[in-house]
């Protein structure tokens, strides 16, 4: 599996950066004329259950997260934050990410990098680095469509390739009201290891910029085959965000806050 992955990867990444330095919409060509200037970001949120790709990362226990992220044109970098629990003092996640996102009309492209560093771990560590494409296309002013796609070369804990991928459909129903739904598939060079993860659930964003989120979350991985019991449970999850612009505060009638990665 790793060199025709590590073969796509590639080509992916040679064709998407040709993909981004084409000239954008006449809109978006306009809104980039205009001066560019540092935007800075952050966020924090706290879940009943901190979840990646369908599996808990959490022991099935709360959440306290946060972000901070610099943007300059369509350039962005960042670290992201959360307490995690694997059972084997992995007690602190952060990642340290960069990357290109740009607009063309009503679709939208991000190429990423992201590097998984976890804390107070003394065995053979998770860290790792991932290349991450995320687009997203508005069907109607109230319909927006996903897919992402993430490679991991050589994993650590697996000593393979990975493999993420996941298309997903959002509705904004009514004023402060949205439905999604995700559906993914996590493919690793070890036989058996490959699942298939889900989730649907509805967000209320009862004041600007914070968030209300309420999730289900289920996979086929079977119970025999998970790395820690209960982790890979069905379960729902509920998610209080909030986000906001530090260049607002400082200069307010800025540019929105940035989406953290």
């Amino acid at each position: 599996m790793k060199n025709p992955s590590l073969y796509v990867a590639a080509a992916a990444a040679v064709s998407l950066a040709s993909v981004l330095a084409m000239p954008a919409h006449a809109a978006d060509e306009a809104a980039g004329a205009q001066a560019q200037s540092w935007e800075l970001s952050a966020g924090a949120s706290i879940t009943s259950d901190y979840m990646f790709d369908g599996i808990s990362q959490t022991d099935s226990n709360p959440a306290v997260q946060g972000y901070l992220e610099a943007t300059f044109g369509m350039f962005y970098a960042g670290i992201w934050a959360s307490n995690v629990n694997f059972l084997d003092e992995a007690d602190v996640e952060v990642d340290y990410y960069g990357g290109v996102r740009r607009e063309y009309g009503k679709l939208s492209v991000d190429l990423g990098i992201l590097y998984y560093a976890y804390y107070e771990r003394p065995a053979a560590p998770y860290d790792a680095v991932e290349i991450l494409l995320k687009t997203s296309y508005a069907l109607t002013d109230k319909v927006t469509v996903t897919g992402n796609i993430g490679y991991v070369p050589e994993w650590a804990d697996v000593a393979d390739d990975y493999f993420g991928m996941d298309a997903g459909i959002e509705w904004a129903f009514y004023d402060k009201w949205s439905a999604s739904a995700n559906v993914g598939a996590s493919l690793v060079g070890v036989s058996g290891s490959d699942y298939i993860w889900w989730n649907a659930g509805v967000s209320w964003t009862p004041f600007e910029n914070v968030t209300l989120d309420v999730r289900y979350w289920d996979n086929d991985i079977a119970s025999a085959n998970c790395a820690i019991a209960d982790t890979c449970d069905a379960r729902i999850v509920a998610t209080l965000s909030v986000d906001f612009s530090l260049t607002d505060l400082l200069h307010p009638d800025s540019a929105p806050v940035a989406a953290k990665y």
